[in-house]
């Protein structure tokens, strides 16, 4: 079942990145697979559910990334040195899934507050958030040397400003 399910979310993101956010459906998906789109529906309960599905495995994937660069190193700098190249790595060799997690207009999380899929747009969310999480800490580690009385929400806009410079 994981298996089918990577195999949809693939070539998903394929036509998403060929044909845009709005020229995917599951029609066309289904044709894709040689498969009837309502035999997609016993992997997901909409196109929308598909669609945060590959934004929560871009998130982790990302994620992963990240913890992999911080456990190569010992000091907080360069964990945090090498999560900005993990960052940057990313993009550049996991570009489709890079580009619908930041660069395209996309749906997002308010998009879908009440609808039926609202939990698991929320559950993307906790992932991307997650994500930002664990890089907020690397700063803040290597702020702990010398602190300076920065708030979250300052470190929130120098992490949002640091990854914006780095795309």
């Amino acid at each position: 079942i994981d298996a089918v399910r990577e195999t949809i979310m693939s070539h998903a993101l394929d036509i998403i990145v060929a044909e845009g956010y709005d020229g995917f459906s599951m029609r066309k998906l289904g044709s894709r697979l040689n498969i009837a789109a309502k035999t997609i529906y016993n992997y997901f309960h909409s196109q929308d559910d598909l669609y945060l599905h590959l934004l929560i495995k871009g998130f982790d994937q990302l994620l992963d990334e990240f913890r992999r660069a911080a456990r190569s190193h010992d000091t907080s700098h360069a964990r945090l040195d090498a999560m900005i190249r993990a960052y940057a790595d990313f993009g550049l060799t996991h570009s489709n899934i890079y580009n619908l997690l930041f660069t395209w207009h996309v749906p997002k999380y308010n998009d879908y507050i009440g609808t039926p899929v609202e939990k698991t747009a929320e559950k993307q969310l906790n992932h991307a958030l997650k994500c930002a999480g664990f890089f907020m800490q690397a700063m803040t580690d290597c702020l702990d040397s010398r602190p300076d009385g920065r708030t979250t929400d300052l470190l929130q806009q120098e992490m949002i400003h640091l990854w914006s410079q780095m795309h």
